[in-house]
């Protein structure tokens, strides 16, 4: 289904005097238009600019491994996947851990660095990709599967794991993942969730909301916040994961 929509962006950008201009811009050269000349309209907050002293922050937090700099290397993490949009991002940092999440929040927050936090990158309107210079947290490399509960068929992974990757898995104790998506095997849980994707197995077992029982998130300032509840009812505390 995907493929469908992004051959078909092709098209568009192939036709002159088509109705959607937008797709032909940049085509010349591969790329799209900057989304900040497209929308000129958008502005840039006051966000701070990347120095050297943040990336040798990343860096040694990191490892160099895990920190791409390079422009060129980067390029791939600034256009979206139908080739809609693109930001110019000159960071794009890969943590694995959550602890190294929230290091990587708290830095940007204390020194004002903008940030977009980006999965698997399949999304169709743009959401995965910096609109200006923010800073990219991608999540590729968080994909450990914790547990799976035969009893319950409860899933515990991380937001990086690949949603066919957690379906095989589970097909092999007879389970399946209640969402199935023509991106499947390369979109990630975490963006699944933060879009509440729908897909194949919408009707049968309703948004995927409905299906997720507990979450571990990181604020923007780093904060850690463990509602990482397995109960299939748990009405203790506030109502967090839908906020």
């Amino acid at each position: 289904m995907l493929r469908g929509w992004r051959g078909l962006g092709v098209i568009r950008s192939a036709s002159p005097g088509t109705r959607f201009p937008q797709y032909t811009r940049g085509y010349a050269a591969g790329l799209p238009e900057l989304t900040k000349d497209r929308y000129s309209h958008v502005k840039r907050g006051n966000f701070a600019t990347l120095e050297q002293n943040h990336l040798k922050f990343f860096t040694d937090l990191l490892g160099e491994n895990r920190v791409v700099s390079n422009p060129s290397d980067c390029q791939a993490y600034n256009v979206d996947w139908i080739r809609s949009v693109r930001g110019y991002s000159n960071c794009v940092l890969k943590p694995r851990t959550t602890q190294e999440v929230s290091e990587i929040l708290a830095f940007c927050n204390r020194h004002r660095l903008a940030v977009c936090p980006q999965g698997g990158n399949t999304g169709l309107v743009g959401g995965s990709v910096p609109v200006f210079d923010e800073i990219i947290v991608n999540t590729g490399l968080m994909n450990k599967i914790l547990s799976i509960d035969e009893i319950s068929g409860v899933l515990v992974c991380e937001a990086g794991c690949v949603l066919e990757t957690l379906d095989d898995r589970l097909a092999e104790k007879d389970l399946m993942m209640p969402l199935d998506l023509g991106a499947k095997g390369s979109c990630h849980i975490g963006g699944n969730i933060s879009t509440n994707a729908g897909g194949l197995r919408l009707l049968r077992y309703g948004n995927l909301h409905g299906s997720v029982l507990g979450l571990e998130a990181v604020k923007a300032d780093g904060e850690i916040m463990d509602l990482l509840s397995t109960l299939k009812k748990d009405n203790t505390g506030f109502h967090l994961k839908e906020s």
